[in-house]
């Protein structure tokens, strides 16, 4: 990432597990239902855009940590973040 723009991530997965399991209060839990129905609509989208391969929905996938990545702390997974970068910004350029 060589540009100065501000970047952010979020562990959606986890997100949504904290809200279930420890965020709402006893008179929230109906809310468990849309919430696990959510998950589920999320999973079948970053199926789909696994299929599409994107190089933009990729990043943005990324960035919710919708695709099985390794952790931060692997080699991996910076290998990984620098590449789909790298493939944005070149599919962004030829636009």
């Amino acid at each position: 990432m060589k540009n100065n723009k501000v970047h952010f991530r979020v562990d959606t997965p986890a997100l949504l597990k904290e809200i279930v399991g420890g965020a709402l209060r006893e008179h929230c839990g109906v809310l468990q239902v849309p919430i696990k129905t959510f998950v589920n609509f999320l999973g079948q989208i970053s199926d789909r855009c696994a299929e599409i391969n994107d190089p933009v929905l990729n990043r943005i996938m990324f960035d919710l940590n919708l695709y099985d990545l390794p952790k931060p702390s692997n080699p991996e997974y910076q290998k990984i973040m620098k590449q789909l970068y790298s493939e944005e910004e070149e599919y962004l350029k030829s636009k």
